[in-house]
């Protein structure tokens, strides 16, 4: 009865601030993601699968993977049970009314039904309530699915449920997760980023078998589930087009638009930051740029390029909530923050005001299970918190009041004519350079913990062995 209560709120939540604005409302001639989405029903419902990924590429032409276009395909048919003007060819671009609106908000909520609630309860399970209630309420996400428009939530639930699958101790749930992260993969090519984690997850549980036989056959059973599905989802394009190959080469050429460059928005990633300080973009030529990108990537996994990208890092480390609760708060704050400019772009400050003191409010509600927190982080780290001059604590104060004031100057001050992006790049850079410490915070910390569990279990012995000594000498 407490979930179905949980659930509904944050249905709730989800369906208030989707009455708001959206993206591209009223702006001709290309709009934004909602007409987007929208385009989408109307293009696969009205022309042969072999168009899917060629048609009129200039007006939003397709460029997620199959199983979102096959959703799409299954929205624009249920829009033409209820008014066909939603999604009729050619003539339906820029379509604008409440009832569709209603009815579009209702595809995105559904995919949350049906997908990101299960994968929610199932975190529950596994990981605890802090990080299910962090995923039915977390802000980022309903800013972006219900007020700016996508259906992140899709794609995000699959990896999710993979995540919670593949550290099973039974083989056949770690490969219904390699399932579910290849569907999650064929929904969205964003979630590569996850792809590198999932692999040597895999394969580290290959490892624990006894025999080299069973390591291999293991292997091979991660492999032949992940090749399977996707053959599944691409057969209708090998079976039911006359070229498949050449379907196959556009469908990956329009998943990796590298035509684009590094910098398609001012965002929070390490791209932009490098830019504003050292002119990255006129430098280095856009080939070089990706080349670059490519290796760092490998490298170091830099961080997304795309605003609502941040995603891929919040959700994840929302399955930390319950052990490492400060590190979830202060990452999921700085992302929120980061899609500020996003909101201002689309109109909908209102409904990111709302969501960011519902933010301060779980802030005020979780204080006590913070301060266990950070009481576990003095004990690995000394003085971390309350050492000389307050430790990071008044660097905290500073950090919330530096995202107080950027919220006020972003609806009061009108930046230069010279700079008319200062705002946003301000913000974007900022959350950048936050994302980056608190990964370095976090791998230090990673590393200090081990130590510190070394030198307990090692105390532990000791102790026993002392005991075990005591109890001879008084036997004696």
């Amino acid at each position: 009865m407490l979930d179905f209560v949980i659930v509904g709120a944050s249905f709730l939540l989800r369906w208030v601030v989707s009455l708001g604005p959206y993206s591209g409302k009223n702006t001709p001639p290309m709009y934004g993601d909602y007409e987007a989405q929208r385009h989408w029903m109307e293009l696969t419902v009205h022309h042969p699968l072999s168009k899917w990924y060629f048609f009129d590429l200039e007006y939003w032409g397709l460029d997620y993977p199959p199983l979102t276009a096959y959703h799409m395909f299954l929205c624009g048919k249920v829009a033409q049970l209820f008014n066909p003007s939603w999604v009729a060819d050619h003539s339906s671009r820029g379509f604008e009314s409440f009832e569709h609106q209603v009815f579009m908000r209702l595809t995105v909520l559904i995919g949350d039904l049906l997908l990101l609630v299960p994968a929610a309860l199932l975190v529950k399970k596994k990981f605890g309530k802090l990080a299910y209630l962090g995923l039915l309420f977390n802000p980022c996400l309903i800013l972006v699915d219900h007020g700016h428009y996508q259906y992140n939530s899709i794609s995000l639930s699959f990896a999710i449920i993979a995540a919670c699958l593949v550290t099973e101790a039974s083989l056949s749930k770690r490969l219904f997760g390699a399932i579910f992260f290849t569907l999650s993969l064929f929904y969205k090519q964003m979630q590569l980023y996850h792809a590198l984690p999932f692999f040597f997850i895999l394969l580290g549980q290959a490892t624990k078998q006894k025999t080299l036989l069973g390591k291999f056959t293991e292997v091979g059973l991660y492999g032949t589930s992940v090749i399977v599905t996707s053959s599944v989802i691409l057969s209708p394009f090998l079976l039911y087009t006359s070229t498949p190959a050449v379907q196959l080469g556009q469908i990956a050429h329009r998943l990796f638009p590298f035509a684009r460059g590094l910098f398609e928005d001012k965002v929070a990633n390490v791209w932009c930051l490098l830019h504003t300080l050292f002119k990255v973009k006129n430098v280095i030529p856009p080939e070089n740029q990706l080349q670059l990108a490519a290796l760092l990537t490998l490298i170091c996994a830099t961080l997304p390029f795309h605003e609502k990208q941040c995603l891929l890092f919040v959700l994840p480390a929302l399955l930390l909530a319950d052990t490492n609760l400060n590190f979830t708060l202060i990452l999921t704050h700085t992302a929120f923050f980061s899609l500020l400019p996003l909101s201002v772009k689309d109109s909908n400050v209102g409904y990111y005001f709302a969501l960011r003191l519902m933010s301060y409010g779980v802030i005020i509600l979780l204080r006590t299970e913070m301060k266990r927190d950070f009481t576990r982080i003095n004990n690995v780290v000394p003085g971390m918190l309350s050492g000389r001059n307050g430790g990071l604590a008044p660097i905290f104060g500073a950090y919330f009041m530096f995202q107080e004031i950027m919220l006020y100057v972003t609806h009061t001050v009108v930046p230069p004519k010279k700079f008319p992006d200062m705002w946003p790049v301000i913000i974007s850079s900022f959350c950048c350079g936050v994302f980056v410490i608190l990964y370095l915070i976090l791998f230090y910390f990673s590393l200090r913990t081990e130590k510190v569990q070394k030198v307990d279990a090692m105390s532990q012995k000791v102790l026993a062995m002392r005991q075990k000594n005591r109890n001879l000498k008084k036997t004696e």
